[in-house]
């Protein structure tokens, strides 16, 4: 079962970078890039480069040694603590998005932390 969630949340960073960041980017994401007022680069680049770091992580969370991998779930589990309030201080309607970029957050954040309290596992 833990192989089966490290899979899990693995899967979804490189899915969340590589599709909605990568490949086809979403117009709210860029826009939210853009309101933020915290990126000096082209909104659109910064998406890609975000995208291509989660696809990164993602491949660490399942590939790396567990010392790696552990470092790579805590400041998994930050971000997904301090993006839902830095989304919702730009646009709180994103809670109620009908594709919850905010909503999934909350399992995710959980199944990280179950990880994380689960003596480390070894590499495949």
């Amino acid at each position: 079962i833990e192989r089966l969630l490290l899979g899990s949340v693995a899967l979804v960073w490189i899915l969340q970078g590589l599709f909605p960041k990568v490949l086809f980017q979403l117009p709210l994401e860029i826009a939210v890039v853009e309101n933020s007022g915290w990126v000096s680069t082209d909104p659109l680049r910064f998406v890609v480069i975000f995208g291509i770091a989660q696809v990164v992580c993602g491949l660490g969370i399942w590939f790396l040694k567990p010392d790696f991998r552990r470092w790579l779930l805590t400041a998994q589990a930050l971000s997904l603590v301090v993006a839902p309030i830095f989304l919702t201080a730009q646009d709180p309607t994103l809670w109620l998005h009908p594709y919850a970029p905010l909503i999934k957050n909350v399992p995710f954040l959980a199944a990280t932390m179950v990880l994380l309290r689960q003596k480390p596992l070894r590499s495949h």
